[in-house]
């Protein structure tokens, strides 16, 4: 036989009135905790992009660079004309035709095809340029010019030196550089008796 019992106990008696009554915690639910703590980051996250993207963008609207200036300065090239190009006194062959030659190195006359030459008087063009030493320049001569009298005589032009050369010495000091211009020209026993001039131009430039 089981046995069974039952404790009944009165509310308004003083043993149940003297019971404590429970008592609540005021400290915050771990749940509470972990709901700040991830309004928080998400906040400090979108500042810190905020920040990131102002700083990225005011660096791309602005760039400076230093830029370096320069020269150099060189003193003026001149060409003067030594001695002109004659050819002196010249005696046409009897028949047939024949040429004068100045040599443009020695400035020594010639003649072929039965034309004499008398006296002398005869010269190869010289020239001196002057200008900043070691400078790149060019010569430029044409290579015909002519001659005028009685008629026209035609004459080829050579040089000892054309096209771009460079003057003797050093950047920051004078230099200098010499050629000389020699020609030919033909004559023949029909040519007019008479003096016969003319000019051609010669130009130095730096390059």
């Amino acid at each position: 036989m089981v046995s069974v019992s039952f404790f009944c106990v009165n509310p308004d008696s003083d043993a149940f009135s003297r019971r404590p009554a429970p008592t609540r915690s005021t400290e915050p639910t771990p749940s509470g905790d972990t709901d700040a703590l991830t309004q928080f980051l998400k906040t400090a996250v979108v500042a810190a992009a905020l920040s990131l993207l102002a700083g990225s963008a005011f660096a791309q609207a602005t760039a400076t660079v230093n830029t370096t200036v320069n020269t150099t300065i060189i003193r003026p090239i001149t060409l003067t004309q030594n001695t002109s190009l004659a050819f002196g006194t010249v005696v046409r062959p009897a028949s047939g035709n024949g040429n004068v030659i100045i040599d443009k190195a020695t400035g020594a006359r010639t003649s072929d095809g039965g034309v004499a030459t008398v006296g002398t008087g005869f010269s190869r063009a010289t020239y001196t340029v002057a200008g900043e030493g070691a400078q790149a320049f060019t010569i430029t001569v044409p290579a015909t010019m002519i001659m005028a009298g009685p008629g026209n005589i035609t004459v080829t032009l050579v040089a000892t030196t054309s096209g771009s050369t460079v003057l003797s010495s050093t950047l920051g000091q004078a230099g200098t550089l010499d050629f000389g211009i020699g020609g030919t020209f033909p004559i023949s026993n029909g040519t007019n008796s008479g003096v016969y001039t003319g000019t051609f131009p010669v130009t130095v430039a730096y390059n």
